[in-house]
């Protein structure tokens, strides 16, 4: 499975446990010349930022810096950068604004991919979900979730009922719904920051 999301935004939705991690390993893995930030210490092995503030509005000047000074400062040698639990760093409500909302609205002219994670649909700000090129949902649950999904494009429920375990559905630019396979579990995997995923 070959998916190119270099000037692009992508979003993973999912559970905890469900797959959407080891999924975005298994994307930057592709791409040696990514950035990952890293507030829950999930990308060890990676090229990360760990933050030292994880919530509020110190969590949000420090993606800025990162943004500003590393991402945006370095752009021609990043393809992708990506920002694990998006909505510690966004408002649900309200303008999109801060560094979250510079890097979906600038991506393509950084010509770089940009990816976010959440666990549920409804904690991310609604312009993430529907500006995102590509939205990649593993297992989700609740009435509230289940909801959020009939609105993304239609089937998506159906579709997401028949997936085997770490499994996921794509929807692309036009929402159309794709099943994906489980990719490789990337916790037994040596990933070479220098010239991708080792065998």
């Amino acid at each position: 499975m070959a998916i190119n999301l270099k000037g692009s935004h992508w979003l993973t939705l999912g559970l905890k446990g469900s797959g959407k991690s080891n999924f975005n390993k298994w994307l930057l893995s592709k791409r040696p010349r990514h950035m990952v930030f890293d507030p829950v210490k999930e990308y060890q092995g990676y090229h990360r930022y760990v933050p030292n503030n994880t919530r509020g509005d110190a969590a949000v000047e420090e993606l800025k810096l990162v943004t500003d000074q590393v991402v945006k400062a370095n752009q021609d040698q990043i393809d992708y950068f990506y920002v694990d639990e998006v909505n510690r760093y966004v408002s649900k409500r309200g303008q999109l604004d801060g560094p979250v909302g510079e890097l979906v609205d600038l991506n393509r002219h950084y010509n770089m991919g940009v990816g976010f994670t959440a666990r549920l649909p409804q904690q991310v700000h609604t312009e993430i979900r529907e500006l995102a090129d590509y939205i990649f949902i593993f297992n989700l649950a609740g009435k509230a979730s289940l909801e959020f999904l009939d609105d993304m494009a239609e089937n998506t429920r159906q579709t997401l009922e028949r997936l085997d375990k770490y499994e996921c559905v794509m929807l692309d630019p036009n929402r159309n719904i794709t099943k994906l396979k489980a990719v490789p579990n990337m916790d037994n995997r040596n990933v070479d920051m220098q010239g991708g995923l080792q065998q």
